[in-house]
């Protein structure tokens, strides 16, 4: 199930939040798009692997958050709600 799709900067590359129903989890797709008589190029990167692995001392707890431009999520490893003061955007 394709989610949201994003062009990049090249024409021919296309970005996609995918999200295959027997597991729940949300891929990366790169597609490269052909032309209509040759093959097209595709990569799925689980969400997983985008994500940085953090951690805090003190108790605190961190997480990160990848999203497309249009605001759909891609992965997640927030543990918990995050308050509006504890977001940083880049």
């Amino acid at each position: 199930e394709v989610l949201t799709s994003t062009a990049t900067a090249t024409p021919d590359i296309m970005l996609d939040v995918t999200k295959l129903p027997a597991r729940g989890e949300r891929f990366l797709r790169i597609r490269k798009i052909g032309q209509p008589d040759k093959p097209a190029l595709a990569a799925l990167v689980p969400a997983s692997l985008l994500l940085p692995q953090a951690s805090a001392q003190g108790g605190r707890s961190l997480g990160t958050r990848i999203a497309m431009a249009d605001g759909t999520p891609l992965g997640d490893t927030t543990p918990g709600p995050a308050t509006p003061e504890a977001q940083f955007s880049a």
